[in-house]
């Protein structure tokens, strides 16, 4: 009997294979579940094979990946988890250790490494492990304070919300909040091998970030997400977008979404959709049906293809020198 067809939320299917221990799963899923992928225990996925299980991934969805946690994955304490490619050649797979897990589904989920990347740097058990570099910019990670791979034990799709989440109107006294999220998101992409987005440089320490931040905080309609009490997140909206980027105003007015940021120590709780939600009713507030974001394109173009998930909609590409964006735009009823 085929297994049940696995849903397409925008993020990797993490498929429980083996179902012999409830404990070690429910510990794995504290480990690394969480960001880009999405849980899925359902016992009729027990058996199958590869081709079988790729079987599973709808037609035309966002799957890259699949990752399974199978018989090999808890007979090791390293807890090897399998990765099945689904897109480049449907099928093959690649073994991860668990510690190097985060950085590289990241990595593929926004293109920045594919299969062949990975399967060139096996160990002698065929094993991917992370390199020096990255465990040291990971250790640079922990001792800021910021976790390596900070989960909830079951993720939320993008779409809902979190319990104890609310947004509220931000000011200045928000600016050194929003600037350590900055530097934390540099900090995370530049240990998953992603320097081209936003640079290596601390966003506090870019010429004119701080300033920049607080000009966002008074100038601009600036909001912040907050989960019992701490800042998680934040938005900013204004009336277009940035006059230093080259993008073409809208014939229409509109609200612009110029910042979305998250902390990384609460990453799959929903607080980026639930900050694009506030945005959605802050421009239907204004009286307005135009709710315009702009973000980089590049690494296969992952990031472009979460805005789609929520609701927007391509409309032009553009270059920032040599940094490829694309903007999206949703109408709001």
């Amino acid at each position: 009997m085929p297994g049940v067809p696995l849903p397409d939320t925008g993020f990797a299917p993490f498929l429980r294979g083996d179902f012999t221990d409830d404990a070690a799963w429910q510990a794995l899923v504290e480990e690394v579940g969480g960001d880009w992928v999405s849980v899925v225990a359902d016992p009729s996925h027990h058996g199958l094979s590869m081709a079988e299980l790729v079987a599973l991934v709808p037609d035309g969805g966002h799957c890259a990946v699949l990752v399974v946690a199978d018989a090999a994955t808890f007979s090791s304490a390293e807890r090897p988890l399998l990765l099945v490619d689904v897109r480049e050649e449907p099928g093959r797979t690649l073994r991860v250790a668990a510690a190097a897990f985060p950085s590289v589904i990241g990595n593929l989920a926004i293109g920045n490494r594919g299969f062949d990347d990975y399967l060139v740097c096996l160990d002698d058990a065929g094993v991917y492990r992370l390199p020096a570099r990255h465990l040291a910019a990971l250790a640079q990670l922990q001792a800021a304070g910021r976790p390596a791979a900070p989960h909830s034990a079951y993720p939320s799709a993008v779409n809902e919300t979190t319990p104890g989440l609310r947004v509220r109107p931000g000011g200045l006294a928000d600016a050194p909040a929003i600037l350590d999220m900055l530097d934390g998101a540099i900090v995370w992409m530049n240990a998953r091998g992603n320097t081209e987005q936003w640079g290596t440089t601390p966003y506090s320490r870019k010429p004119g970030g701080v300033r920049r931040v607080e000009q966002y905080a008074t100038e601009q309609d600036a909001f912040v997400a907050e989960l019992d009490g701490v800042p998680v997140g934040a938005l900013v909206l204004g009336s277009g977008p940035s006059p230093q980027m080259p993008i073409p105003p809208a014939a229409e007015p509109e609200r612009y979404v110029r910042l979305l940021i998250t902390d990384r120590r609460y990453a799959g709780r929903g607080i980026g959709a639930a900050l694009l939600a506030h945005a959605v009713e802050e421009t239907r507030r204004a009286g307005l049906t135009l709710l315009r974001v702009d973000c980089w394109a590049g690494g296969g173009g992952e990031l472009v293809a979460y805005y789609e998930r929520t609701g927007f909609t391509r409309t032009e590409p553009f270059l920032s020198g040599t940094w490829p964006g694309q903007v999206l735009a949703r109408r709001v009823g």
